[in-house]
């Protein structure tokens, strides 16, 4: 049969391996882990990949029966389920099928067997489950961007505050002042209601009055109510501009990323530039790829074709 390689549910268009692949890649480095299916035919020749959303995949937890012969079996919880609209789907682990002691899951219950007609709704496909190695997780991996968790979050916290800049015409914090007399009740009302109206803001209004007059000496018409900022906003656009610029560098590092690719020349020359890059191609991408080829060279082609001669190397 041709290859296909899919994306989507059973059904969806075909796709291709730089695809499926891609988004593997996309959930290794922002989910933690990803997930390849491999889809076989009958007699159980894998002749494509699909890729699995990772965020809806979870590890069971193996329970294994131990023999005094010392030939263990497996009673349950072995391999994958993806859990999905209320709906669960099971997979067995890479390379179980093949050997001399093949493991079969249950692609409806999850129920393990050693031969594939003891399912009664047969066996399941199989899941290349590829985590991102941290300490911090025993079963799954950790995502890159963890690392730059506070600062991601400060970042968008001073998107948000420029946000609110622009969105109050640029007008900093500010007092409201009363001169002249002291407001109504039902002025103060209004003002209140005017503060309650902004909260969540980071624009808050404070009310100020002055000292009471002696009585009979001003009239109402008299009393002036003035916004007065209390800041300046140079300084303020200064800094704000060094602190995203900081969050960047922060957040490329977490990603292992060189300042020159996040267009930061300021430190750069054409030499170093080069060398930059050179070494995010050579240690980084590159070590990357060395992972995938060695997991689907030794899953796909040693033990599920039983090829020895080929192999798969991923180009820059």
């Amino acid at each position: 049969s041709d290859s296909r390689w899919q994306i989507g549910p059973e059904g969806t268009a075909m796709s291709t391996p730089e695809e499926v692949l891609e988004l593997g890649r996309q959930d290794y480095h922002g989910i933690g882990w990803a997930s390849l299916e491999i889809l076989v035919e009958g007699d159980g020749t894998p002749v494509w990949l699909a890729h699995v959303p990772s965020a809806t995949v979870r590890v069971r937890k193996t329970t294994v029966d131990e023999r005094e012969d010392g030939d263990d079996v497996i009673e349950s919880g072995h391999g994958y389920v993806q859990v999905r609209q209320g709906r669960r789907r099971y997979f067995g682990e890479a390379g179980d099928r093949y050997g001399d002691d093949p493991t079969f899951v249950d692609k409806e219950t999850g129920d393990v067997a050693s031969d594939a007609g003891d399912l009664p709704n047969g066996p399941a496909n199989e899941l290349i489950f590829i985590p991102n190695p941290s300490p911090l997780s025993l079963y799954y991996g950790v995502p890159d961007w963890v690392a730059a968790m506070q600062t991601m979050g400060a970042d968008q916290a001073a998107k948000e505050w420029n946000h609110d800049v622009f969105d109050n015409l640029g007008v900093p914090f500010y007092v409201i002042k009363v001169t002249g007399g002291t407001l109504t009740e039902d002025s103060k009302q209004e003002l209140r209601e005017l503060m309650d109206n902004l909260k969540g803001s980071r624009y808050r209004t404070a009310l100020l009055e002055v000292e009471e007059f002696k009585k009979n000496e001003l009239d109402d018409s008299d009393v002036e109510i003035e916004l007065v900022p209390v800041g300046s906003r140079e300084d303020l656009d200064m800094e704000f501009q060094a602190f995203r610029e900081r969050n960047e560098h922060e957040i490329a590092k977490a990603h292992s990323v060189p300042p020159i690719l996040i267009n930061v020349t300021s430190t750069s020359n054409r030499s170093n530039s080069q060398e930059q890059t050179r070494e995010f191609a050579k240690g980084v991408i590159e070590s990357e790829q060395a992972k995938f080829e060695s997991r689907l060279y030794t899953i796909l082609h040693q033990q599920a074709l039983g090829v020895d001669d080929w192999t798969i190397n991923f180009e820059l």
